[in-house]
């Protein structure tokens, strides 16, 4: 019997009920024109046919493993303790690998030993097409650079989480994913970022991301908008102590919905010297946008809370527009 080499890539595949699509995943990785993995499916208390469906596909470089059903972040973390490879790529049950992600993605960590996660762009498929995830999805891929990355982290996770292969002693070495009820992969790049990984993400569309109703991400608690608030108020917290930050913080926006958004950096202890509005008020907590003074060096540290697409990127390039520093003078939280 001639023994299997030991795969330089474990592609780590959980999976609850997915029996409508982990068929198409399972065939994206076996078409790969890089070789050299091994697909570690973790079957994740599914109740449906996906156990038997994986069960037919199964190859010498599939290794299937059922847990009780405990959630994505225990099935990942069991899943990488029990890969071969010194790379770990993320897939989903939902999604579709490009043919050359894996040889594309590999060949770029060979090349920039400093990067410790890649990604790639994502091809977008809504059934049916959600505009709001669409324009998430555009955002995302507008993100290549490590620094475009970093400056975007406290906003969304700026990954789509399927697209990622990262060293596996980065795991080792900054912990992996936290298994608590909050969004498991945003939390895992805002540590891994706190502690100075550099990341940086592919132009191509490497993976198909699909969007549906039944998608975990839509559904599950720990993906709500008030855990993403919590986790980002919590790293916030930590990059304004490490970096020895003592400046006023200002927020922009004053609206009940920024008003929830920063309730965690309140419990955090931070207090909020001004709200910049777009309206004129008599509040002297308030300040219209137009008055906004040029920065300065001990200046407010202006944080954007407001989630509005359009708005956002009007706040940011008028931001840039006075001479605010995207990282060091203002700071975007939505």
């Amino acid at each position: 019997m001639v023994k299997r080499s030991k795969p330089l890539v474990s592609v780590v595949l959980p999976v609850h009920n997915g029996e409508k699509t982990i068929a198409r995943a399972i065939e994206s990785i076996r078409r790969q024109t890089y070789s050299h993995w091994e697909l570690i499916i973790i079957n994740d208390g599914s109740t449906d046919n996906t156990l038997p469906i994986v069960q037919r596909m199964s190859e010498a470089r599939i290794n299937l493993y059922s847990l009780a059903h405990s959630g994505i972040a225990k099935s990942l973390n069991f899943g990488i303790k029990m890969s071969e490879g010194e790379l770990i790529a993320r897939m989903d049950a939902d999604d579709e690998c490009h043919p050359d992600r894996l040889k594309r993605q590999v060949e770029y960590l060979d090349k920039n030993p400093e990067i410790g996660v890649v990604s790639s762009r994502a091809e977008y498929m809504g059934e049916p097409v959600q505009e709001g995830f669409k324009h998430h999805v555009d955002w995302t891929n507008g993100l290549l650079r490590h620094n475009d990355l970093y400056h975007a982290r406290f906003q969304d996770a700026p990954f789509a989480h399927p697209s990622v292969l990262f060293r596996k002693s980065l795991y080792f070495r900054y912990g992996g994913y936290n298994e608590g009820e909050i969004p498991e992969d945003f939390e895992l790049w805002l540590r891994w970022f706190q502690l100075g990984v550099q990341m940086a993400k592919l132009p191509e569309e490497l993976i198909t991301w699909y969007d549906h109703s039944d998608r975990s991400s839509r559904n599950a608690t720990n993906y709500s908008k008030k855990r993403f608030d919590q986790v980002k108020a919590r790293y916030f917290h930590l990059w304004y102590v490490e970096q020895k930050i003592n400046r006023p913080l200002w927020v922009f926006g004053a609206g009940r919905s920024v008003k929830n958004r920063i309730k965690p950096l309140i419990k955090l202890g931070f207090s909020i010297e001004k709200f910049i509005d777009v309206k004129q008020s008599t509040d002297p907590k308030r300040i219209h946008y137009h008055a906004l003074p040029s920065p300065v060096q001990d200046g407010p540290l202006i944080l954007s809370c407001v989630s509005n697409r359009k708005g956002k990127m009007d706040i940011k390039e008028f931001l840039i527009t006075r001479g605010y520093r995207e990282g060091q003078d203002f700071v975007m939280l939505a």
